[in-house]
């Protein structure tokens, strides 16, 4: 929907001003509000108000598969019960208090898991994502080429559309690090090449000829200028930008959002999706204010190659620091992060499937005191049923 929307307003743009596309844009939000109504409510926030016959028709209606909702329903509540077990006295598992958070979230298994998710927030805002989707127009008027500034830029809008909609698919089959690593090392060739394109743009364009060809410097200089002119690279920008959009989609511009999800601990869950979006919100606007800001300091060559540089980073960072989570469910991956913090160090190193051994499921949930109930969580989107399927 948000790609829909990004082509709606580049076409829109090309023939309205911004303040008439801000006006009409401010009626679409009524029509969420009125949508939310018919949305079922989180599965695991009805697990822990024991709700579970409602638990089972929500996670059918988000999975479309009854029984896969009712496996998965009844190891959410089979964990619910041992937790709720192994409090003393039982009724602190229904306790919530600012210095239980507090606590829980001073350990590394909550503060590991939430620091990957905020720092892929920051390689998705500050590889140029934000940048290239909001200034789009502006990019092309830059590179100064042949092609009409807003064609181009509706070109992109449908790419990204395409792209996304691949990227469903894609996530079904392959790894998620394959895919943002794979996106990051891409959005680094195609921020480098348009860089360079805007430095030759700036440096060659302009150089008067003379006579004296003599030295490989002048030589150099006379070919690129002649390229230039002759126009043979006016579509280079909207190649690179197409490039950099199709691998952003299926990589950095959609995996973070339910890779946060999966990574974090159920039972404050809802809290550090909310501070990792509430970050995500901030890196967008820093991002997209400091655009202008890093044109006038470091040219437009030097804004993109630095965005070059990010996207490489956030590749290395991923192959680095995150786990793959592809084949992994919610009760395993809070468990490879509780040996990862030393919380875990007698269990043994292999993962069962579903907890099957009960020893080892008492030593997680003692562990991991259950939180939820605290609050109505927002409801979760279908990515959950395709991380549960690549």
């Amino acid at each position: 929907m948000v790609s829909i929307g990004v082509i709606c307003m580049y076409t829109f743009g090309t023939f309205f001003n911004w303040r008439m596309l801000a006006l009409g844009s401010s009626i679409f939000p009524l029509f969420v509000c009125f949508y939310m109504f018919f949305l079922p409510d989180s599965p695991s926030w009805l697990v822990s108000k024991g709700k579970y016959t409602e638990a089972v028709r929500s996670l059918t209606w988000l999975r479309n598969n009854a029984d896969e909702a009712e496996e998965e329903i009844a190891k959410l509540s089979k964990i619910r019960e041992r937790r709720q077990s192994l409090c003393s006295p039982p009724s602190e598992f229904k306790k919530y208090s600012f210095s239980t958070m507090l606590t829980r979230f001073s350990e590394r298994s909550v503060l590991h898991p939430l620091g990957i998710g905020m720092m892929l927030f920051f390689f998705q805002k500050f590889c140029g994502t934000s940048s290239i989707t909001f200034y789009a127009t502006l990019i092309f008027k830059y590179a100064d080429n042949e092609i009409n500034d807003y064609v181009q830029t509706i070109v992109i809008g449908f790419v990204r559309l395409i792209s996304t909609l691949v990227s469903v698919f894609l996530i079904k089959y392959y790894r998620r690090r394959v895919l943002l690593i794979t996106s990051g090392l891409m959005m680094f060739v195609a921020n480098g090449i348009l860089g360079g394109y805007f430095f030759l743009k700036a440096n060659y364009s302009h150089v008067v000829l003379t006579n004296d060809t003599t030295t490989v410097g002048t030589e150099s200089a006379s070919i690129i200028h002649s390229v230039l002119r002759s126009h043979s690279l006016d579509s280079l920008p909207l190649i690179c930008v197409t490039v950099f959009m199709i691998f952003s989609s299926i990589g950095f511009g959609i995996i973070p959002f339910f890779l946060v999800v999966e990574l974090l601990p159920s039972d404050v869950r809802s809290i550090s999706c909310s501070i990792a979006y509430g970050f995500c919100q901030l890196m967008q606007f820093l991002s997209v204010k400091t655009f202008l800001q890093l044109l006038d300091c470091l040219n437009t060559f030097g804004t993109f190659w630095l965005y070059a540089a990010i996207s490489f980073a956030g590749a290395l960072f991923v192959a680095l620091f995150v786990p793959e989570t592809s084949n992994l469910n919610s009760a395993q991956i809070e468990k490879l992060f509780e040996k990862n913090s030393g919380m875990s160090s007698g269990e043994s190193s292999s993962t069962s499937s579903d907890y099957e051994d009960e020893d080892d499921e008492e030593k997680f949930c003692s562990k991991t005191p259950l939180l939820i109930g605290s609050g109505k969580e927002k409801v979760e989107s279908n990515y959950s049923s395709i991380g549960s399927k690549v």
